[in-house]
């Protein structure tokens, strides 16, 4: 260590999670978490409720244990956060921005890894991941959750039966996880009701709006990019109804399809439509000529 470096929290945490023995790698993923709050876009609302959470896991030492709050609350002290919304709203990055927040580190787990054809199996891993990590105080990210977390249901068949089994466990570990499990879904309906009641958080990833796609539209874009004049991100913004996910995969398309003309090392607003209608054609939405106008005749 050079004489005048300093000991930050983040590399302490880092030390110590070295030091940890776990065998949550065989039914998760580690995930780096980069994010932090200044590179999501949200609402006061939903930035509001997430920080909330952040201080339950911050101020559990003082609440439950100086103020005695254990006694009357000796159940479920942990935090369990419930994100749903369409694909590519956010609800991965927030995971990695809460894990970030807390100086946590974050595992998604691996449903192929966890879902078993043979009866116990599936209840044996999930008993598994949890006893793991407990003892390395790990954000437990279960993304598209309601393959696990499944409405329950009473039509007695051995099949439905397993499910229920399944679910009822997993309702008890997270409820009796002291660490944090975050859960996001796109079909909030396909989630059992017992869910919402035992999560301490849930927040909705609306479709953005134009003047929320034109915040993502100025924060995606790295500050480093050789930015043309003739991009016009507010049409952008205004015409083209993405979330998160598409804008993201639009501007790092574009960055590549500049690098590869040479047209002056810049990025012009013809790669940014040409990209668009790459990502139009991937996700198989129709389009036509009035849907590039004023600026169709740079991509058609």
């Amino acid at each position: 260590m050079a004489k005048h470096d300093r000991i930050t929290r983040p590399c302490l945490f880092e030390a110590c999670y070295s030091q940890m023995s776990h065998e949550l790698t065989q039914k998760a993923t580690k995930i780096k978490a980069n994010f932090t709050w200044d590179d999501i876009v949200m609402s006061k609302d939903q930035r509001q409720a997430l920080e909330y959470a952040c201080d339950q896991m911050r101020y559990r030492k003082q609440v439950y244990e100086q103020w005695d709050y254990n006694r009357k609350y000796p159940y479920g002290r942990g935090l369990s956060v419930l994100l749903f919304g369409a694909p590519g709203t956010g609800k991965s990055m927030c995971a990695q921005v809460l894990a970030n927040a807390l100086n946590l580190e974050l595992y998604r787990v691996d449903l192929s890894k966890v879902v078993d054809k043979y009866v116990g199996e599936t209840e044996k891993s999930i008993s598994m991941i949890f006893r793991e990590a407990k003892k390395c105080n790990v954000v437990l990210f279960f993304d598209e959750c309601d393959t696990l977390f499944a409405k329950r249901s009473d039509d007695g068949g051995s099949s439905q039966s397993s499910n229920n089994n399944k679910t009822a466990l997993l309702l008890q570990e997270v409820e009796a996880y002291d660490g944090v499990s975050v859960l996001a879904t796109n079909y909030k309906h396909n989630i059992d009701p017992a869910f919402f009641r035992r999560m301490k958080f849930i927040v909705e990833f609306q479709f953005p709006d134009p003047e929320t796609r034109y915040i993502l539209w100025n924060t995606t874009i790295p500050k480093g990019t050789p930015l043309a004049e003739d991009v016009d991100i507010r049409f952008l913004a205004d015409r083209f109804e993405f979330v998160g996910g598409n804008i993201k995969n639009c501007i790092l398309n574009a960055a590549f399809l500049a690098a590869a003309d040479g047209s002056g090392d810049e990025v012009h607003m013809k790669h940014y439509l040409q990209a668009i209608r790459y990502e139009f054609v991937k996700t198989g939405k129709v389009f036509t000529r009035s849907d590039f106008e004023p600026y169709a005749h740079l991509v058609l």
